[in-house]
């Protein structure tokens, strides 16, 4: 048996900012286009589905600014029709110059 799963997705949002001194707080609301590929091969016989759509998505985060270094910490919501509990956590950092 043999599972294949090929997710693709974009997503634009406007953000707020919270400033609070080196630290800011943010809320981000847009939307996600979405692309979910799945072949199958169980016992021989090959099988596929997709499903695509744009969906609405929101997220909360947290940066903390050092001269032109920010380091952030945000978690994304994907309300996406056909699936529960959709959440992407990430950590990151930018360079401004």
């Amino acid at each position: 048996m043999r599972y294949e799963v090929d997710v693709t997705g974009f997503d634009l949002f406007a953000v707020g900012l919270l400033p609070l001194g080196i630290a800011d707080i943010f809320a981000k609301v847009g939307m996600v286009d979405w692309d979910v590929e799945v072949s199958t091969d169980f016992a021989g016989v090959p099988g596929s589905a997709s499903d695509d759509g744009t969906d609405p998505a929101y997220g909360l985060g947290f940066q903390l600014r050092f001269g032109s270094f920010t380091a952030r910490a945000e978690v994304e919501y994907f309300d996406v029709e056909s699936a529960n509990h959709v959440y992407m956590y990430s950590v990151g950092g930018a360079f401004t110059f």
